[in-house]
């Protein structure tokens, strides 16, 4: 009788993985989740298109008529700050953290970096903070609907107001903001009423020649898109589109 040598302790893995039913004799666990997450992202990152991958989502964000801005907002909001985080805020801290977000957003879009010192959503957070109000010229309520007490007003739209009013250096008084769909002046109108519903309008009281033409001048400076000029008060938006318009009442 023959003896045979037998190994002594573990065989290795490679031994066991070759001989399991369908190995192809791998070793270690399959690639999960984690590790093909991080080969994406390591991809996107060289690919010199993603850039304009970032500029899209930015766009979408930034766009009250974007029929994904609320799927843009959350793939943003999710890499600065977690979504999650918003479970344990008061209401009144979500909307400044919104704002601070948009604020910082709109900073990173039209400033060149190398001109530009970025401000961090920290950064924008402790000047709300300090200020105690989102806004330095107006008050949220302001915009309320006059018929329904609704206010669906766009964040990027009041800052924009809120450099308008620095701009023109005289107070706004807001005649009308935010509209409901069935507000009088806006339930017969197409495509679920005007720019006033979509929270990106708001009418300003005027008492002289002068106010409106401070407040038109500097409103087509910042990129107003839609202006109407009235006896007493002046109307701005910032509708979507390649061409301004301008109208009177």
């Amino acid at each position: 009788m023959t003896d045979e040598t037998k190994p002594i302790g573990r065989p290795a893995k490679r031994a066991v993985a070759a001989k399991k039913k369908g190995s192809r004799g791998q070793v270690g666990r399959p690639k999960g989740d984690a590790a093909i997450i991080n080969e994406y992202k390591a991809r996107m990152l060289a690919s010199p298109k993603s850039r304009k991958v970032l500029e899209t989502i930015f766009d979408a964000a930034l766009n009250d008529e974007h029929k994904n801005q609320a799927a843009a907002w959350k793939l943003v909001m999710d890499r600065v700050l977690p979504v999650a985080a918003f479970e344990k805020m008061l209401s009144s801290q979500v909307v400044k953290t919104l704002s601070a977000l948009t604020l910082l957003v709109l900073v990173l879009l039209q400033s060149p970096v190398n001109k530009q010192k970025i401000t961090t959503l920290k950064e924008s957070m402790l000047s709300l903070n300090a200020s105690q109000s989102v806004y330095k010229h107006f008050e949220l309520s302001e915009f309320d609907c006059q018929e329904t007490g609704e206010n669906n007003m766009s964040p990027n739209f009041l800052i924009m107001l809120d450099k308008l009013r620095e701009a023109c250096g005289f107070p706004f008084v807001i005649t009308s903001g935010y509209r409901s769909p069935q507000h009088s002046l806006e339930k017969d109108k197409p495509n679920g009423g005007g720019t006033h519903t979509k929270g990106i309008a708001a009418d300003i009281a005027v008492s002289g020649g002068f106010q409106r033409y401070r407040i038109v001048e500097e409103a087509i400076k910042l990129g107003f898109a839609g202006i109407g000029v009235a006896k007493g008060f002046v109307h701005v938006d910032l509708r979507h589109t390649d061409d301004p318009v301008m109208w009177t009442y």
